[in-house]
């Protein structure tokens, strides 16, 4: 009478070969979380960013001041140095409180009618100078594979 306990080679086999398809259909799935929620927090990073720049335009515009804003990117990583204008060295101080390696900021105006003074203002925000994953204010996308590119402005 044999008296030996364990697995055999065959049932070790079957359990990895279950392992191995469980894994293949989760991993693909993870990462499409992970990437929805890099794009969620991008957003969330141009939505802040686009409250900080307005309230900075407004306050331009209360004490008669004026700034060309348009097409001004603002590296608030804490990689390049601080700003030497008084609007983007306001911006990039509300934003730099997020700590070193807070991100990218580029601020756009895009036209919504025949006038120039109904033209928008929008934001966007990636975390890195090479991050593809990039957050929109207004104008977020929530599809991972409809995110606008860097610069451009991206509507639903």
């Amino acid at each position: 009478m044999n008296k030996r306990k364990g697995f055999t080679l065959v049932e070790l086999v079957v359990v990895m070969a279950i392992i191995g398809i469980l894994a293949a259909i989760l991993v693909p799935t993870l990462m499409g979380y992970v990437k929805k929620s890099r794009l969620k927090q991008s957003n969330a990073n141009a939505k802040i960013a686009y409250n900080v720049v307005s309230g900075t335009i407004g306050k331009y515009l209360i004490e008669a001041r004026s700034y060309d804003y348009e097409g001004l990117e603002i590296d608030c990583t804490g990689d390049a140095p601080v700003p030497n204008d008084e609007f983007t060295r306001e911006v990039y101080s509300s934003m730099a409180v997020n700590g070193k390696g807070s991100g990218i900021m580029y601020i756009g105006v895009f036209s919504v009618g025949d006038k120039t003074d109904d033209d928008a203002l929008f934001i966007q925000w990636r975390t890195t100078e090479s991050d593809l994953m990039v957050g929109q204010f207004p104008g977020a996308s929530s599809d991972i594979d409809n995110v606008p590119t860097w610069k451009t402005y991206w509507t639903k």
